[in-house]
């Protein structure tokens, strides 16, 4: 009907004749696809190349089918975007280097930008300030110049040499190797698998674990290459143990009957009197002066000897030595007990048994 009225409005054009009204208005219809009835036609013949002359509203309405959208361009959605994604997903990058980032090279992100492109250069992983890497070059990135960058998804190559199923680790410079790389300078981070001989699937900017499960009973060691190990779990004993410096046992007591080989501090006391501090635990002392010498213990309130605490003197000098408990403290049994030292070169040992409680053995005299 539509192709009746198109011919029939020609003819009109190229014979000159005039229609009438009612002739004009039905090849109106005729050419809008209007039926002889006033009903729409619903069979029209499809421009398999529409092209529009601006932008397209849809006016809160949908665009529907199974057929395919192809656009070269950018699409933007301010709204969701419901369906599934095949490829990868690419970052706008800028290379502010002055050397060309191949395809295939792995890069990090320097810190700059461009607008809103972020600058990058070649990943390294014997280097921290260039890791992590953010993911892998598309195509070629001249200098001063922007490219993309597949963060995850796949990327395509005509050839990229590695294995099928490998896994992908940075290496130095921006390469790519199929082993993590070893040694403590080296960072591990595995960027992306080999799909197949043309396509590696990126798999983000991330750190991989460095250790595997761990069987029951086994613990982590380290290698020489900076990777863990496991072995079972056991201790070997140090059988001859040194210490770097002194051991405090920070209130607490060595239990057992070890032998000690070791020396202990000699303090030689040349003046008539001493009362003893803590610093004097477990010493010698040596008292040398030719006129009477008196050593005073003092109370627990003063002087917190650790309970077991024991000194040792003699008497080297020509002047007596005499041992004495300060008031509120007992010496074998004796308040403020005192004793002295039988003859020189005579010796005697005190131990602390209680808080306020010493004893003393030796070459003395009786203690009153």
């Amino acid at each position: 009907m539509a192709e009746q009225g198109r011919t029939t409005l020609k003819s009109y054009f190229e014979t000159g004749d005039k229609p009438t009204q009612v002739q004009f208005e039905d090849l109106i219809d005729s050419v809008v696809n209007i039926s002889d009835d006033g009903t729409p036609i619903t069979n029209l013949v499809e421009d398999t190349t529409p092209q529009l002359g601006g932008n397209l509203d849809l006016n809160s309405n949908d665009i529907t089918g199974t057929g395919n959208i192809d656009i070269t361009g950018s699409v933007t959605v301010s709204g969701e975007f419901l369906g599934d994604l095949d490829g990868a997903v690419f970052v706008k990058v800028y290379n502010n280097t002055a050397s060309t980032i191949n395809k295939g090279d792995a890069v990090y992100l320097t810190g700059g930008n461009n607008g809103d492109k972020p600058h990058v250069d070649l990943a390294d992983s014997s280097d921290a300030n260039k890791m992590p890497a953010l993911g892998i070059v598309k195509e070629n990135i001249n200098p001063s110049s922007e490219g993309q960058v597949a963060v995850s998804g796949k990327i395509n190559f005509s050839s990229h040499g590695f294995t099928a199923g490998a896994n992908l680790y940075i290496n130095g410079l921006g390469a790519l190797q199929e082993t993590a790389p070893t040694g403590e300078g080296n960072l591990i981070q595995k960027i992306g698998k080999v799909v197949s001989p043309n396509i590696i699937l990126v798999q983000g900017a991330f750190r991989s674990n460095a250790t595997p499960n761990l069987n029951n009973g086994n613990i982590f060691i380290g290698n020489a290459s900076n990777q863990a190990s496991t072995t079972a779990f056991a201790i070997s004993l140090d059988t001859t143990p040194q210490l770097g410096g002194n051991l405090d046992v920070n209130g607490n007591d060595i239990t057992g009957n070890p032998a000690i080989d070791g020396r202990r501090a000699i303090i030689v006391e040349d003046n008539t009197s001493r009362t003893l501090s803590l610093g004097d635990a477990g010493d010698f002392i040596v008292c040398t002066s030719g006129s009477a010498t008196t050593v005073i213990i003092p109370t627990n309130t003063s002087v917190a000897f650790p309970t077991g605490t024991e000194i040792d003197f003699i008497q080297k000098g020509a002047g007596e030595l005499t041992i004495e408990a300060n008031a509120g403290v007992t010496l074998n049994g004796v308040d403020r007990g005192s004793t002295s030292i039988t003859a020189q070169w005579g010796g005697a040992t005190i131990k602390k048994i209680d808080r306020d409680e010493w004893i003393i053995v030796g070459k003395i005299n009786d203690v009153a």
